[in-house]
């Protein structure tokens, strides 16, 4: 029931860790299984299929606060990240914002309490009769108000 790409990984990770000499056993589970024990937080390792957001508030807040719902999938706070999420939360000036994430950001990957394997791409399909439609990096369908299908 495990994604294939998650059990594809899994397996490099094992591979390429056992090349140091540390062993790393794979457990597989039903999908369902799977999300209820991340949820918890009831994981050594685990691989998240996790998709991401242009905007880091909308992406990391759930982690990376310590009121985050997924505080616990996280298993790491600190008073720096938590601090940087609420200042950039708050400021409206895109400048400054983007400094702000900019900090979070530096400050995620200095303590890396995870490692982010990939980004994968987007991609759409449309027919040549439509007319309109305009991808967003963030995934929302604002743009389904200005379609029209040509004959």
């Amino acid at each position: 029931g495990e994604p294939p790409t998650a059990a594809a990984e899994a397996q490099i990770i094992q591979s390429q860790l056992a090349e140091i000499g540390v062993k790393l056993d794979i457990k597989m589970m039903e999908l369902n299984v799977y999300v209820d024990a991340w949820l918890k937080g009831d994981f050594d390792m685990a691989i998240a299929l996790n998709g991401g957001r242009a905007d880091p508030y909308t992406m990391y807040n759930r982690y990376w606060t310590k009121a985050g719902n997924l505080q616990k999938v996280a298993n790491y706070i600190d008073d720096a990240l938590d601090s940087q999420m609420q200042k950039g939360r708050a400021e409206t000036d895109p400048a400054e914002r983007k400094a702000i994430f900019t900090e979070f950001e530096k400050h995620l990957a200095e303590m890396s309490p995870w490692i982010w394997l990939y980004t994968s791409y987007s991609y759409t399909a449309q027919q040549k009769n439509i007319a309109g439609f305009v991808p967003t990096p963030t995934g929302t369908l604002f743009s389904l108000s200005k379609v029209t299908i040509q004959q």
